[in-house]
């Protein structure tokens, strides 16, 4: 059986060590897009953020909201024809901060990438590798 859920609405409690509440964070999911609402213990609504996602379900942006509805984070990938992230632009508009992280792929007789390296603004940050086994 195969099923497609259209929209669904989650409800996440957030606990500290001591088990006290810290916030609550309402999911709703709806179609290629994800839209959470964040709530302090007491139910006071402190923020929100979105997500879209492509058809292929690879996350295309992310956009973070303060209380007064201004944009604080912006998050943006793109993928290539293998659905590989290439790349990132992160933007933190209240304190200036951009970042474009980029990825270049390594890739087996398969297909399928066995090296990643990210790139941070242009220089190398990080080398992934993976083996895959195929029977």
């Amino acid at each position: 059986m195969f099923m497609t859920i259209k929209e669904m609405k989650i409800n996440l409690e957030n606990y500290n060590s001591e088990g006290i509440l810290e916030n609550n964070i309402v999911i709703e999911h709806k179609d290629a897009s994800v839209e959470a609402f964040i709530y302090d213990p007491q139910g006071n609504w402190r923020g929100r953020y979105t997500i879209a996602y492509d058809a292929h379900g690879n996350e295309t942006e992310l956009v973070v909201y303060a209380q007064n509805g201004e944009v604080i984070i912006k998050d943006i990938s793109i993928y290539d024809s293998k659905n590989n992230r290439i790349e990132r632009n992160y933007s933190h508009l209240y304190q200036g901060i951009v970042t474009v992280r980029t990825y270049a792929y390594e890739f087996d007789s398969h297909g399928n990438w066995v090296k990643q390296i990210t790139f941070n603004n242009g220089k190398p940050e990080s080398i992934s590798l993976r083996t895959l086994e195929y029977y």
